[in-house]
């Protein structure tokens, strides 16, 4: 089921809510919850839900049995009594990872990994392995040579929608509770619950058990008008974003590429397609929030003006932010962090970013443009052009300075991205990307078909980006700073957004776009 669908709007929602806080008792809410996302996840579909439930359900055994563990070694007191359980909980924690990474490799990974051994090794001849043998013992063999087809080992299942991230979560649930970081919920209805939990389960963010689960559990408290408020607004504007911002601007990045043989239509491809998937992902967070929140759970926020963003270290800590502390905390830091010397840090840096790129897909761009991204933290790492600009054009200049070459180093990025496995794309893309340099000295021989793209994209990225600004001048979230308008100001804003979404929603889209990973 999708967010910006009429059945979720009109039906669901409403629904959900209303019977959601007609139950008298907590036990009961957390039944109707499991109940309701799993109809939202199953929508259609309803096999995915027993994936789902399998993971949910080892991931629950597996983190009671280190719970039990933690407590036996609380009170061991030998060297070798120690050791046992710990090599035991060490155990169990592999078995997690295994199950949990095998899920993906499964779904997500596994014919691409097929496809690619074979596009690699064809030349070879190694996956059609020819062996020479007599014809008269095998009536199958062909030119006394048996064909073996490894084609066969493709299982061209549907990838079940947010598998990455509830993944995620599941892992550092049994993560948590091996490092003693988190004491596990005693009853499998919580478990369940905060594993579907369907305003985040499908695209994020990533919750950790130690925010989402004692929220579960505690009692719910009535909805103040405050929380109603700043909810709806979180659901409105994720809509507009969705619907208006994000919908068009991806039909004018598709025209876009249909138009690449033009000197700097790469580049409105690359600022296009920044907003889109920022808006498009966004959108999907604040809707998540704000459903929540009516729910009586507050679920973290996964962006903070990432354009705004000075160096990559800003950048990961503004863009994504629940996979990217993730990575941080169960990848970087226990591969050894900053602590193992500088050759180490930058192994370990690269590998992290090598992870969270192909976390996002299977396919050698999206890898690609994880290593990029980890290239530009260690590039500012050992040369900090940000400080720099400051320095020589002072604290305003060299903070815009700065702000522009890391948002045209994230278009860069964002090529590779968009591009995924096709290397005549991304070049033909990154071709015409730099070819605007050649047009800024000579404006005459712009096309007319790049200033109709760029109008396109300055109506509708235009709002964002002066939201974000608003936003990231008051340090604070568009939607913190809504409460703290007039009522007469809001009243235009809602009717603004609302015919906005009436009038030039694009209805060409549906599905977002986090939905593939």
């Amino acid at each position: 089921m999708y967010f910006n669908s009429y059945l979720y709007i009109i039906f669901f929602l409403p629904i959900t809510i209303f019977l959601f806080h007609l139950l008298p008792k907590n036990n009961y809410k957390t039944f109707f919850i499991i109940i309701a996302s799993y109809v939202f996840y199953g929508w259609g579909n309803i096999y995915i839900c027993s994936l789902l439930f399998l993971s949910s359900f080892w991931d629950f055994c597996i983190g009671k049995k280190l719970n039990d563990l933690n407590k036996y070694l609380e009170n061991s007191k030998t060297p070798n009594q120690i050791r046992i359980i710990k090599n035991k909980k060490f155990f169990f924690l592999i078995l997690s990872v295994f199950l949990n990474i095998g899920l993906l490799v499964i779904f997500k990974y596994w014919d691409w990994l097929v496809d690619w051994a074979i596009l690699k090794n064809s030349s070879c001849n190694f996956m059609n392995i020819s062996i020479p043998i007599a014809r008269s013992y095998y009536p199958c063999v062909v030119n006394s040579e048996i064909i073996y087809d490894f084609g066969v080992f493709k299982h061209s299942l549907d990838l079940p929608p947010g598998i990455s991230f509830y993944t995620f979560q599941t892992l550092s649930y049994t993560i948590d509770i091996y490092r003693n970081n988190f004491k596990p919920t005693g009853k499998f209805s919580h478990y369940l619950a905060y594993v579907a939990f369907f305003p985040q389960l499908i695209a994020g963010p990533i919750e950790r058990a130690k925010n989402l689960l004692p929220q579960i559990v505690s009692n719910k408290k009535y909805l103040s008008k405050r929380i109603i408020q700043k909810s709806f607004f979180l659901i409105f504007f994720g809509l507009f974003k969705k619907i208006v911002i994000a919908d068009n601007l991806g039909h004018i990045v598709d025209e876009c590429y249909e138009n690449i043989q033009y000197s700097g239509i790469g580049f409105l491809l690359a600022f296009g397609f920044a907003f889109q998937i920022y808006c498009d992902f966004s959108a999907y967070t604040d809707i998540a929030r704000g459903t929540g929140r009516l729910f009586g759970i507050k679920i973290r926020r996964n962006f903070l003006t990432p354009y705004f963003s000075q160096n990559p270290s800003e950048f990961w800590r503004r863009w994504h932010i629940s996979l990217s502390q993730w990575i941080r905390d169960y990848v970087y830091i226990s591969l050894g962090g900053n602590k193992k010397g500088n050759v180490r840090t930058i192994l370990n840096l690269l590998i992290t970013m090598f992870l969270a790129g192909l976390w996002h897909g299977a396919g050698m761009f999206f890898i690609i443009w994880g290593i990029y991204h980890g290239f530009l933290l260690l590039i500012y790492k050992i040369f900090p052009i940000d400080k720099f600009f400051i320095n020589i054009f002072g604290s305003i200049f060299g903070k815009i300075y700065s702000i522009l070459l890391m948002f045209i180093l994230t278009l860069y990025g964002w090529v590779f991205f968009w591009s995924q496995d096709s290397i005549s794309t991304c070049l033909s893309i990154l071709k015409s990307f730099n070819e605007l340099i050649f047009l800024l000295y000579k404006p005459d021989i712009i096309s007319e078909k790049f200033y109709e793209l760029l109008f396109g994209i300055l109506v509708f990225t235009t709002p964002i980006i002066l939201a974000d600004y608003i936003s990231y001048k008051s340090k604070k979230e568009f939607s913190d700073i809504q409460t703290l308008l007039s009522t007469t100001t809001k009243t235009m804003l809602y009717l603004i957004m609302f015919y906005c979404i009436l009038f030039f929603g694009y209805r060409g889209s549906l599905q977002f776009i986090y939905f593939q990973f």
